[in-house]
């Protein structure tokens, strides 16, 4: 079974292949592992954290009272394309 690794960027993905494959050949738009490793790349982030008021909507309004605003989790949300 082949693994596919996702890179932020192409030399991210380039640096991944060195370090987890012994040889490997690059294709366009992905490197193929010579360990059943694929290694393929976005163009930057794929995920952003969400806004404030997206957490918690007593976050939409900036006051005194609401501070600090220290989520349980910091969420994610998948990036705008365009």
């Amino acid at each position: 079974m082949t693994t596919l690794n996702i890179a932020e960027k192409r030399d991210a993905a380039k640096s991944m292949a060195q370090a987890l494959s012994p040889q490997f050949t690059e294709k366009t738009g992905y490197i193929q592992g010579s360990n059943n490793l694929m290694f393929t790349w976005a163009q930057g982030h794929l995920v952003e954290i969400k806004s404030p008021e997206e957490m918690n909507k007593e976050w939409k309004e900036w006051a005194w009272d609401t501070l600090p605003m220290i989520p349980e989790n910091l969420q994610l949300t998948p990036k705008p394309t365009g």
